[in-house]
């Protein structure tokens, strides 16, 4: 027989700390807590039924063309075309939780590095830098899951850049 809990409660800070996460809940006894594929509903069973929450943002969900950095808060994907008039999705190298590559031709072939940095500290926001290993159009388009806020970044045929946003994401 399952026990049941006190509540729901969320950590923003990977468990450091803990808050009830209880809106409109009337039975504090959680006997099971599930969450949907885009990671948009908390549903929480409960001895008086279920309830479901909305969270505040779509959770980032890898996959080869979807890149999630620093514990999934940020979604990161790329677009990109060729002068031969090929085009398509740049697939995902994981590197690191806060950076990830991108091939676009043959996955022995690095294009693109993207990498995410909490700044918050330096200046309050969130960074985004980029480097192009690549003279290849493209678009990158970083996502906060959190906030829902977007950013892209074109990059022209015949290119060659890199860049940094230290402003990218912040308030």
């Amino acid at each position: 027989m399952a026990t049941a809990s006190s509540g729901v409660f969320v950590s923003p800070d990977e468990g450091a700390t803990w808050s009830a996460f209880n809106n409109g809940l009337t039975d504090l006894g959680i006997y099971g807590l599930a969450m949907d594929r885009a990671g948009t509903f908390l549903h929480a069973g409960t001895g008086s039924g279920v309830f479901d929450y909305q969270l505040g943002g779509a959770a980032c969900v890898p996959d080869v063309t979807t890149a999630c950095l620093q514990q999934g808060r940020f979604r990161v994907s790329v677009g990109w075309s060729a002068p031969s008039a090929q085009s398509g999705l740049g697939q995902r190298l994981d590197i690191t939780g806060n950076s990830t590559g991108f091939w676009f031709f043959d996955p022995t072939n690095v294009e693109l590095v993207v990498k995410v940095i909490d700044g918050r500290p330096v200046n309050g926001s969130w960074w985004v830098f980029y480097g192009a290993l690549s003279n290849v159009e493209y678009t990158i388009t970083v996502t906060d899951t959190e906030t829902g806020a977007t950013r892209t970044y074109f990059n022209p045929q015949g290119l060659l850049a890199s860049f940094a946003d230290t402003s990218a994401f912040g308030p």
